[in-house]
């Protein structure tokens, strides 16, 4: 199991490797570039990689929160994974303006990989409740 939380971990922190080019080949690289991208207008190209980005790590995310869930995962293995996982998530649009609103807050963040900063925002309103992620015995 400890390849799975492995697995898990790598996959989700390679979504901020993740670009998207858009109609004028800007690629999504930083925290800035999906927060441009996401304050687009309605039915611009920005806004749809913004909203499919989200979603990726939306995805990504709520699969780590089954994975934390599961009981053949270890509790180790469960904190290990822990800061990647969400549940309970509210809409992809409603993600997206929390998103705004966390990057509005977090200017020193602007310059991280995108990824960082969907992650950010997910883990800081939407982590798995403390059942879901057990607390070990400390060593």
């Amino acid at each position: 199991m400890r390849k799975v939380a492995m697995l898990v971990s790598a996959t989700i922190l390679s979504i901020a490797s993740i670009t998207s080019a858009s109609a004028d080949q800007k690629t999504i690289k930083t925290v800035q570039d999906l927060y441009e991208a996401c304050k687009s207008a309605s039915n611009s190209v920005p806004l749809l990689i913004c909203i499919t980005y989200i979603q990726w790590v939306e995805d990504m995310m709520q699969l780590t929160g089954m994975v934390a869930n599961d009981p053949h995962v270890s509790a180790q293995e469960t904190r290990d994974i822990g800061p990647f996982a969400a549940c309970n998530l509210p809409n992809t649009e409603q993600i997206r303006q929390a998103f705004i609103s966390w990057a509005d807050r977090s200017p020193n963040y602007r310059q991280s990989p995108s990824g960082m900063g969907v992650w950010q925002t997910i883990s800081q309103k939407w982590s798995c409740p403390s059942k879901v992620l057990p607390q070990l015995p400390s060593p």
